[in-house]
């Protein structure tokens, strides 16, 4: 090979490399504006996120429900008659 035909084939790989550059679905803009478009917070994905969220608001409800017990005096028997109530 002679230096002629390896400064060529040697230029036409820069400039189809300069021509394409790196080719990808995500631009150089996108990539600014949203760095890492898989995670909702810093550290968790919008799965985890979305997992976190349902198990909050399960626990939530059954605070509520545990509330409303004892607001209701649901949560033990009575003990205004002199008499034990069998089990």
């Amino acid at each position: 090979m002679t230096r002629r035909s390896a400064r060529t084939i040697l230029a036409a790989v820069a400039l189809t490399t300069v021509l394409v550059g790196c080719s990808s679905k995500n631009s150089i803009s996108s990539l600014r504006s949203n760095p890492s478009p898989e995670l909702r917070g810093l550290a968790r994905t919008h799965d985890e996120a979305k997992n976190q969220d349902a198990l909050t608001i399960t626990d939530n409800w059954r605070m509520v429900s545990d509330d409303a017990s004892r607001f209701f005096l649901l949560d033990r028997p009575s003990r205004l008659h002199p008499l034990v109530a069998p089990k």
